[in-house]
């Protein structure tokens, strides 16, 4: 007997997610993995004169919506590509 409803319907591994981001993604997968090194290092060049200097962990605080969204439907055991937008 089933003991979960989401066995109903099909589980899937933690890292379903991420198997389809490389499958559908895959010429974009090395720009959104290199856009948080890309922005720290940004934040690294010091500013040119007359700019202010960038707030530290701005970038981070943006990216981390992402990264949290992904972390907690990963953890979901039935997944569907749609719960994600």
């Amino acid at each position: 007997p089933l003991t979960q409803g989401s066995q109903l319907y099909g589980v899937e591994p933690w890292h379903f997610y991420l198997r389809n981001l490389c499958l559908n993604l895959n010429l974009a997968l090395p720009a959104l993995l290199l856009a948080p090194l890309l922005l720290l290092a940004g934040r690294l060049v010091p500013a040119a004169a007359g700019e202010p200097p960038p707030r530290p962990g701005r970038a981070a605080v943006l990216l981390s919506g992402g990264y949290l969204w992904l972390a907690f439907y990963s953890a979901i055991p039935h997944k569907e590509e749609r719960f994600l937008f």
